[in-house]
């Protein structure tokens, strides 16, 4: 459970990096189909090539557990008024 929590506490501080990078007109789908991160927006037939990263993945320590304690506390304190 312990081990659970404190994923749980990762994930919520995590960030997303999102990168997109307008490809030149010209190109297709088809002619970057193999890199497999592209979009083509049908309306106008811009394409973009794009990729998702997750960052700051990293386990929080056991010893920051009273924190988040006296954390949750005031938020059930503050959710109460």
């Amino acid at each position: 459970m312990l081990r659970d929590f404190l994923i749980a506490q990762a994930a919520k501080d995590c960030g997303i990096m999102v990168c997109l990078q307008r490809l030149p007109e010209g190109h297709s789908f088809a002619d970057n189909e193999a890199e497999g991160c592209v979009a083509v927006d049908e309306a106008t037939g811009v394409c973009v090539r794009y990729s998702v990263a997750f960052v700051d993945m990293d386990l929080k320590p056991v010893d920051r557990m009273p924190r988040y304690r006296a954390l949750d506390q005031a938020i059930q304190e503050a959710n109460k008024q």
